[in-house]
């Protein structure tokens, strides 16, 4: 079954066929090498779950690949479930985007004839911060060079 990412396949064979660098690499941090062993006895536990929910993983995607990977689940379920995951992914992500787009357009859409209050705000916003930042960095500048910092 062909693969929609290659980094999902290249991570889980990261940790499938170099499961010994990636154990040794993880015996330098134990807190890390605790954290791992948990997951992977949940992973264990709970394949099918786990494997089909960890694309909504923000920010823990390729640490859990790699622990996939160290685990026993056959490469043709992971893959299937994978495959599955990324579907029902795509899907949530798209609608989300979808209804947030329509929302926008409507709260946008009354916001017409303020449109140009409103970007006027924002370049004078933008323009206080910019001289805010140019007088924090003079003022730092000119205490480090009379020796106050």
């Amino acid at each position: 079954m062909p693969e929609l990412c290659p980094a999902t396949r290249y991570f889980f064979y990261l940790g499938r066929r170099h499961s010994a660098r990636v154990q040794s690499f993880l015996g330098y941090y134990p807190a890390w090498q605790n954290r791992a062993d948990r997951v992977q006895r949940l992973i264990e536990r709970h394949q099918k779950a786990l494997v089909f929910i960890f694309h909504f993983l923000y920010g823990l995607r390729i640490a859990f690949l790699l622990i996939i990977g160290l685990s026993r689940i056959p490469a043709g379920r992971f893959f299937i479930l994978n495959f599955l995951s990324a579907l029902v992914w795509a899907v949530v992500v798209g609608a989300a985007g979808y209804l947030f787009g329509s929302a926008l357009a409507m709260i946008i859409g009354d916001l017409k004839d303020l449109e140009s209050y409103i970007l006027a705000g924002i370049a004078m916003i933008g323009g206080m911060f910019g001289i805010f930042q140019l007088l924090g960095y003079r003022i730092m500048k000119n205490g480090k060079a009379k020796g106050c910092g």
